[in-house]
């Protein structure tokens, strides 16, 4: 997993921004999986998250990039979510085309 920026040498607004970053992944990921259930268990079961959510996937990329890919220290909280939550902490079952880490 990509390094961690210390929490230390973050400025109170981007620590903000992190913290904002989290909680998007945490609940686009959460939403993603109540929305589709059978689209995100046959894509677990056939290791292709991705081919089953992209439209989902996709948008949440592009919404993450645009809010929070404005800070150097920003993490890719989005990708850690996908491949915790719902690729069960399996970064393979996202598939094959599922295009990586936005950082």
């Amino acid at each position: 997993p990509p390094a961690l920026p210390a929490w230390a040498d973050l400025s109170e607004e981007q620590r903000s921004l992190h913290i904002r970053a989290q909680r998007f992944s945490r609940v686009t990921v959460a939403e993603m999986l109540l929305a589709r259930p059978d689209a995100c268990r046959a894509g677990r079961e056939e290791g292709n998250l991705y081919g089953f959510l992209k439209p989902e996937i996709d948008a949440a990329r592009e919404t993450y990039r645009q809010q929070f890919l404005t800070i150097p220290s920003m993490v890719d909280y989005l990708h850690l979510e996908l491949v915790r939550i719902a690729a069960e902490g399996e970064e393979l079952k996202l598939g094959a085309e599922y295009p990586g880490q936005l950082v």
